[in-house]
């Protein structure tokens, strides 16, 4: 309803002729004016109009509202200016934004790294192949985003011109952790404009998984808006980040193979995605050393995905006409382990008069058995 605050000033008190500044005012600055102004226009919907709160000295308005407004008209709306708490709330607000974003997710295994991202099909008309969040900078090295999908086109560029300039320079490819600092220093210049003003008016709202493979192996690293990058053995960001971090902290281990982790990234986004997965709104990509950047096809997915309830439904079909002639295989090998073993007859196949026979004849003279003759003899030895 066009509500403005105009301060005015009083130079002398005889003056009749002031300066006046208005400003907009939200309903976080104060709530006792919106409320006032509220109940007024209830009652009387056709005065509506721009209103004024007139003050003739700034200092009758409270210490309080005035911080309140200065914090979000200062701090709020600048990309460089801290606020009074060492915060920087434009960064905040592009660190949120990702969290609306697709999930995306990482996984380093020994074989090399895997990359499990959503995409939001939002209409049935939409084509599914032009939604690429997973893209390969170099041979070497895959990205995958979540976030404002035109950021991502100025950082992937910026990503796949140093590792060519790399590459043409020292003949060798470039290594994550340096492509992942030189992307960074582009998403920080929002707090480097010059005096021509061609800096960068905002942070960047994307966040991006960096997957490759360095001298040590396969490597995962993490750039937010604010430009940290951190190495991560499984990361998750988008919408359903917090969720996806807790499942992977619950199923990461070491030594998980490359088929392992695509498994356990296609679980993971089938539990946080609101919608059901399929083959068209979720993208698997690898990055190993043997085939490079690939990205995994739909049967390839499907294969993997209904790899498990095939499994259960052959054992389910098969398993009386395996099981059982495997317990009778087993049966009888146990039955004769000793004879298997030992190539030795067992005891029970001889008569009881051989075997009392055999034992007489292993007796030794001092373990045969003789009655006393005394009592005495008995009493000191009574067996």
């Amino acid at each position: 309803f066009g509500l403005h605050i105009e301060l005015v000033t009083l130079p002398a008190p005889t003056s009749k002729q002031f300066p006046r500044k208005s400003c907009p005012v939200t309903q976080s600055v104060t709530q006792s004016v919106t409320q006032s102004v509220s109940q007024s226009l209830q009652s009387s919907p056709s005065s509506r109009r721009s209103r004024f709160l007139l003050v003739h000295h700034p200092a009758h308005i409270p210490s309080r509202l005035l911080a309140m407004f200065l914090t979000r008209s200062e701090y709020d709306r600048s990309v460089n200016t801290f606020s009074p708490e060492g915060r920087l709330f434009q960064v905040e607000y592009a660190i949120e934004a990702i969290k609306l974003g697709s999930t995306a997710l990482g996984i380093q295994t020994s074989e090399g790294v895997v990359l499990a991202v959503e995409k939001r099909i939002t209409s049935p008309l939409m084509e599914p192949t032009s939604l690429e969040k997973i893209v390969e900078v170099d041979r070497h090295l895959a990205l995958a985003f979540s976030g404002l999908a035109a950021d991502s086109k100025m950082l992937i560029e910026r990503a796949r011109t140093e590792c060519q300039n790399h590459w043409f320079t020292f003949d060798e490819t470039m290594r994550i952790e340096s492509v992942a600092q030189s992307v960074s220093n582009l998403a920080i210049q929002f707090g480097n404009a010059d005096q021509g003003g061609s800096g960068l008016s905002r942070p960047f709202g994307v966040s991006l998984l960096f997957a490759g493979l360095d001298e040590n192996g396969p490597v995962l690293f993490h750039l937010d808006p604010s430009g940290t990058y951190v190495q991560f053995e499984a990361k998750a960001i988008g919408s359903g980040s917090e969720g996806a971090q807790q499942s992977l902290q619950e199923v990461y281990h070491k030594s998980m193979t490359l088929r392992e982790a695509i498994k356990s990234g296609m679980t993971i986004l089938k539990q946080v995605m609101e919608e059901k997965l399929n083959d068209t709104n979720v993208e698997v990509a690898t990055v190993t050393k043997d085939k490079g950047f690939q990205i995994l096809s739909s049967q390839e997915l499907q294969n993997i995905r209904n790899m498990w309830p095939v499994l259960m439904a052959a054992l389910r079909n098969y398993a009386p006409m395996v099981v059982f002639p495997a317990a009778c295989v087993i049966g009888v090998i146990g039955y004769n382990l000793e004879r298997t073993l030992t190539d030795r007859s067992t005891p029970w196949s001889k008569s009881v008069i051989e075997r009392r026979e055999e034992r007489k004849m292993n007796e030794k003279p001092e373990d045969e058995f003789r009655v006393p003759a005394t009592i005495f003899e008995r009493r000191q030895n009574p067996s």
